[in-house]
């Protein structure tokens, strides 16, 4: 509902089975764009380590919380017509918990565009989208690397935006 981009469906229960195993030894790789309120920081990688908790469809930090790891690997800094800051992030989750990054940023004063649930300023949607998915196939001995382009939404919003930097891109780290 609040995220676009790729999901993940098995087409048998052994293929469930090793997804599942994967995501629980954390080697399901998740990668996120999103937009978030103010200029984050621009030194990269940074992670977010901070346990989270969840009450009620709301995730929260908690020290009662289950360990929860966001890496940014990716900034760009971004203004609106009218000088207010956003950030483009690209982030790579360690663990998958309930409202993960919007949680963790919106902990740090970086609440999503589109967030309100979170501190966000209203938008058409959270400007969140889950860009890549990636995991192992070993019967296969392959492996499944699901790119989901930017939908029209993101990109209107990040098009009513300017760069504070030529070197702003949407482009991912390569590997």
């Amino acid at each position: 509902r609040d995220t676009s981009g790729s999901i993940l469906c098995a087409k048998s229960y052994l293929g469930f089975y090793m997804a599942q195993l994967q995501f629980e030894a954390r080697q399901l790789r998740k990668t996120y764009l999103c937009i978030c309120e103010k200029h984050a920081p621009s030194s990269c990688p940074w992670c977010i380590e901070k346990p989270l908790a969840s009450q009620r469809g709301r995730a929260f930090v908690s020290d009662r919380g289950k360990t929860a790891k966001t890496e940014v690997v990716q900034v760009s800094h971004l203004h609106d017509e009218s000088g207010r800051p956003f950030s483009l992030l690209q982030v790579d989750l360690h663990t998958g918990r309930l409202h993960q990054i919007r949680a963790h940023l919106s902990s740090i004063g970086h609440p999503l565009l589109g967030d309100e649930m979170y501190g966000g300023k209203p938008w058409v949607r959270v400007m969140l989208h889950a860009s890549r998915l990636k995991l192992d196939v070993p019967s296969l001995a392959t492996s499944v690397d699901a790119h989901a382009p930017i939908p029209e939404d993101f990109r209107t919003a990040l098009e009513s935006m300017v760069p504070c930097s030529p070197r702003c891109s949407l482009t991912s780290r390569k590997e």
